[in-house]
């Protein structure tokens, strides 16, 4: 019995060794799964703030290159706006340039007028001398009573002085330029007195005309750029329905063309140019 009881003991105690060593290899089944569980957890943690950090600088990256493509924009814009503003006020500086220019056109102008009445003018009254320009044409005008008595083409000594200064006008400042003398009558018919030397107003136009070219030349007016042209009664200042206005129609016109001037004292077509002084 003591020997059945040993053999029972004995199995009791392998079983239990047995049982110790399942509940050892168990827990640490467990532990091993709980420890493989944790890590699997840490790895998707991992991955999932990876992903996130990935996710995080790829938006990152857009919005740098969305600010660079901004920056890029803003400053071909702003290279754009510059050049515009460049552009005007290049604009703004040629405008006020040809101002100034047209200015002092003007001043070149209003002086080189006023001082031809002066030189002209002298010794003549106000009303039976003037002038006028336009464009690029300077027209000196002398009443008839002036130069010459009526229906005659003998100078008169008042009008021998007048032509006197425009020569040596024309010497001076004018000395490139062409000049042609008109003679110019009202609508008056020709008297039969004077019917034999005068046909019509035509001849007496431009026998006067003649009588002025001639004076001119005598006063070293080079002969070369004089031209006489009678024009009798058919370019009128005024109409001729007073006898004031036919006393203005009666008139020598010295026609000065001033494009070959070196003063420039008119507008240049085209663009602007710097004008040159008028000579005193």
């Amino acid at each position: 019995m003591s020997r059945f009881y040993n053999i029972e003991r004995r199995v009791w105690i392998l079983l239990g060794t047995v049982l110790l060593i399942a509940f050892i290899s168990l827990g640490l089944g467990v532990q091993s799964l709980q420890r493989s569980s944790r890590d699997a957890g840490i790895m998707a943690q991992l991955g999932e703030d990876n992903r996130l950090l990935h996710e995080s600088e790829q938006r990152l990256r857009n919005e740098i290159e969305r600010l660079r493509q901004d920056s890029e924009r803003n400053s071909s814009e702003l290279k754009t706006k510059e050049e515009q503003l460049a552009a005007a006020e290049r604009a703004r500086l040629q405008m006020e340039e040809q101002r100034l220019e047209k200015l002092q056109r003007e001043k070149q102008k209003q002086e080189f007028l006023l001082s031809a009445r002066q030189k002209i003018q002298a010794g003549v009254a106000a009303d039976d001398a003037s002038v006028l320009l336009k464009e690029q044409q300077l027209t000196i005008r002398l009443s008839d009573k002036v130069l010459f008595e009526s229906g005659k083409t003998d100078l008169l000594p008042m009008g021998q002085a007048a032509l006197k200064n425009i020569a040596d006008f024309l010497n001076g400042d004018l000395k490139d330029c062409p000049v042609v003398v008109e003679g110019h009558t009202d609508n008056v018919s020709i008297s039969k007195t004077l019917k034999s030397r005068f046909p019509s107003n035509w001849e007496l136009s431009s026998a006067r005309a003649c009588a002025a070219v001639q004076y001119l030349i005598e006063q070293k007016v080079d002969a070369t750029r004089m031209a006489a042209a009678g024009r009798g009664e058919t370019q009128p200042v005024v109409p001729n329905d007073t006898e004031e206005a036919r006393t203005k129609n009666r008139r020598i016109d010295i026609v000065i063309d001033l494009s070959k001037s070196e003063m420039h004292v008119v507008p240049e077509k085209g663009p602007a140019a710097s004008p040159s002084p008028v000579k005193p």
